[in-house]
């Protein structure tokens, strides 16, 4: 339990500095987790060995990654390829000086990511045609989920922080996230009676994912009256919306390891397990609470 807390406050401690300082740096620790996060799925898969091209994979997640970065800082049109290098470096955040931001920004991201999509479909579908045995069916849907999972789902924490008060917006997340994570297991320890789908993540119980629901409500509602400043309402239903994808992210996680009979993804971090393990629930979370905020609070 001590490896687990030390371990899990130089995580806290690294990724609010990372997120505060930098929308850059931010990036960096993104494509960092989302990386790390796939070659875990790839160790997972070859147990139960699927033909899959993992540095094929890789280049999709970073593409969606670096596009979604790019998008969110660079305006379009440029003026100069120098002017845009140093934004992507030191980004001025471009949004929040936009008096149109939303209608801007939602539209180039949207055909961005398509665009991924349709390359990504048609690339692993030439190359996987040419593994012997033929790849099954089962084998190209993990490709898709793998490069959605770790790639579009992350891509929405970069778009996150680059909204008008995003940091303030992904700090409270975050911490909301983990307190899911954290009160859910000590309330499962302390009164935990009833399983909760067990089929899937045997330890979890009714109990105490009620204790972690409460605990992130309980969370958010603190950082959006003192940090961010927004009406009780949208931070109870935004903690609420948390406490409901946090476990969900947990989860889809849970099912990947399930399958191959893994109680961890990886031996990455001491006391969690692997990256994915730390960081699940906040990679399925970002992309309900960004479009929560885009059409609710920025209306």
């Amino acid at each position: 339990m001590l490896k687990k807390l030390i371990s899990g406050t130089i995580i806290a401690l690294l990724v609010t500095f990372s997120e505060w300082y930098s929308p850059f740096l931010w990036f960096i620790v993104v494509c960092a987790i989302a990386i790390l996060g796939n070659y875990e799925l790839q160790k997972i898969i070859e147990e139960k060995k699927y033909q899959q091209s993992y540095k094929l994979i890789t280049t999709f997640i970073i593409l969606f990654l670096f596009s979604t970065y790019v998008v969110a800082y660079i305006p379009i049109p440029s003026e100069s390829i120098l002017d845009d290098l140093k934004l992507l470096l030191i980004p001025q955040n471009y949004l929040i000086t936009t008096h149109d931001w939303r209608g801007i920004f939602a539209a180039p991201i949207t055909v961005v990511q398509n665009f991924i999509l349709g390359i990504a479909f048609v690339l692993i579908i030439i190359v996987n045609l040419n593994y012997k045995p033929r790849v099954s069916i089962g084998d190209l849907s993990f490709v898709f989920t793998r490069i959605i999972y770790l790639g579009f789902f992350p891509s929405y924490m970069i778009l996150l922080r680059a909204m008008p008060d995003g940091h303030k917006f992904l700090l409270a997340m975050l911490f909301s996230c983990s307190f899911s994570d954290m009160f859910a297991y000590f309330t499962g320890k302390a009164i935990g009676k009833t399983p909760f789908v067990q089929e899937i993540s045997p330890n979890k119980t009714v109990e105490g994912a009620i204790g972690g629901a409460i605990s992130c409500i309980a969370c958010f509602m603190t950082f959006g009256y003192f940090l961010i400043g927004i009406p009780w309402y949208h931070s109870l239903i935004l903690g609420a919306m948390i406490s409901i994808t946090a476990p969900m992210g947990d989860l889809i996680e849970s099912l990947f390891k399930r399958d191959v009979g893994k109680k961890d993804s990886g031996t990455l971090i001491p006391g969690h397990g692997g990256i994915l393990d730390r960081v699940d629930s906040y990679i399925f979370t970002s992309f309900p609470v960004y479009f929560y905020i885009l059409w609710a609070i920025y209306n």
